[in-house]
């Protein structure tokens, strides 16, 4: 059973063709049936986006979950999305991982895609997916006629399909162009979030790493200044302590030799702190002041 008409297909000039389909089968299993011929924003998450939509469908009123029906996606592509094989035809499904078996048949997602499939058999040894596959590269206004009519001839039902593709009239065509401009329409409105979402992410990324890179800067110059800090202390205290052990020197002067430390106090006051250790340590052997002119 068809939910809904042959809907929204875009001419070939415009770049922009997408056909969808609806079909129930007699056991209440959905299938969506997407033909798409340019790549649009996360591809593989939509056709899951619309698996899902699809799914929540087959539950209808009842609510209870037992009612659930499978559902299956079938995206035919005019561009290759599958990376990791050359194979035209992909299906993926609910397993685990390591054991490989099926967590549930009611998830299907198929990619179709069409530039890889190679057309290198006689039409009468094509299966039928490699058949319907033929058709759908070949029916397009620069296909090959003689294939087709040969394709009908060997398989009845691609034969109804070229019957009922050649009989469309121009109404017809008219109001697919309208279906597919305005989902056309839509898909451009969402490449255009995502284009940006992804200049936001980016503008985003640059601005963080500017404040970290602010960050760091800020960073060093607390450590420049922390250093600075650490240094000018440090040259207080040997300061001060030079004051100590030039006060203490001058003391110990005073009482060996009396008055004659005062004639020492600024000789003492500049010499530097190893000079002054060494003439401390030197006065209690020393005889006489003049001594200390070769220690300072």
């Amino acid at each position: 059973m068809y939910l809904n008409p042959f809907n929204d297909r875009e001419i070939e000039q415009d770049k922009q063709s997408i056909m969808d389909i609806k079909v129930k089968t007699e056991k209440g299993e959905l299938i969506d049936i997407e033909v798409q011929i340019n790549d649009v924003d996360d591809y593989k998450r939509r056709s899951l986006y619309y698996w899902a939509k699809l799914y929540c469908e087959t539950l209808k009123k009842s609510n209870y979950y037992y009612d659930l029906k499978k559902s299956i996606v079938i995206n035919i592509l005019d561009f290759n999305l599958i990376k990791e094989n050359n194979k035209f035809h992909n299906v993926f499904l609910v397993k685990e991982r390591d054991d490989n078996f099926a967590f549930t048949e009611d998830l299907e997602i198929h990619y179709l895609e069409l530039n890889k499939f190679e057309h290198n058999k006689n039409i009468s040894e094509l299966n039928d997916l490699e058949g319907w596959v033929t058709f759908l590269k070949e029916c397009e206004p620069n296909g090959d006629t003689n294939i087709l009519t040969k394709l009908s001839k060997n398989k009845e039902e691609i034969g109804v399909a070229v019957d009922i593709m050649n009989k469309l009239s121009a109404d017809e065509l008219e109001y697919q162009r309208y279906l597919a401009r305005e989902k056309y329409l839509m898909d451009e409105m969402s490449k255009k979030k995502y284009a940006e979402y992804k200049m936001n992410k980016v503008k985003e990324e640059l601005e963080e790493a500017e404040k970290e890179r602010d960050s760091v800067k800020q960073d060093l110059n607390r450590a420049k200044e922390e250093k600075n800090r650490v240094e000018e202390e440090n040259l207080k205290m040997k300061e001060e302590l030079k004051n100590i052990k030039a006060t203490l020197l001058l003391e110990l002067i005073s009482e060996k030799f009396k008055d004659d430390a005062n004639q020492y106090r600024a000789k003492v006051q500049c010499a530097s702190i190893e000079s002054i250790e060494k003439a401390i340590k030197s006065l209690f052997t020393i005889e006489n002041i003049e001594q200390l002119d070769e220690l300072l």
